[in-house]
C-alpha cells in the first residue's frame, strides 16, 4: 500500500497524510514518520508447504464433490481445469519432505476415492 504523506503548509508543518482511505491530519514530521509505520491489517502468511498442499487437496475434493452432486442431479458437468488442479496437487505433494509427504497420503487417498466415484457416476450416465 502506498503512503501519501501530503505536503507542508505555510508554517512548514506536514499535513494531509492518507493511507488506505484513512485521512489523518499530521502536524509534525514525527507524526508523519509514524504514519508510515502503520502495520498492514493482515500479516503476510508464513509459507508452510504442507498447509498449502492440504488446502489444495481440500479444494480439489470440494470441486469433485460439487461435480458429483451436479452429475447426480442430471446437470451437465464441466471438468475443465480439474486436470491442472490435480497436477498441481500431485506436484505439491512430491515437493513435501518425506515425513510430511507420508502425512499427506490420507488426504490424497480421499481425493482419489472422490475422483473414482465421479468417474463411475459419469460412465454410468454416459449415453451408450
Amino acid at each position: 500500500m502506498a503512503v501519501d504523506i501530503g505536503g507542508q503548509n505555510k508554517r512548514g508543518e506536514t499535513v494531509g497524510a492518507d493511507r488506505a482511505g484513512l485521512n489523518e491530519l499530521v502536524t509534525s514530521p514525527c507524526q508523519a514518520a509514524s504514519v508510515q509505520n502503520i502495520p498492514k491489517p493482515w500479516p503476510a502468511p508464513l509459507h508452510d508447504p504442507a498447509a498449502v498442499q492440504r488446502a489444495l487437496a481440500e479444494q480439489v475434493q470440494h470441486t469433485v464433490a460439487i461435480a458429483r452432486a451436479l452429475a447426480g442431479s442430471g446437470r451437465p458437468v464441466d471438468l475443465a481445469g480439474l486436470d491442472q488442479a490435480m497436477g498441481l496437487l500431485c506436484a505439491k505433494a512430491l515437493d513435501l519432505p518425506p515425513d510430511q509427504g507420508r502425512l499427506a497420503r490420507p488426504a490424497l487417498a480421499v481425493v482419489l476415492a472422490e475422483l473414482d466415484l465421479l468417474g463411475t457416476m459419469l460412465r454410468a450416465k454416459a449415453p451408450a
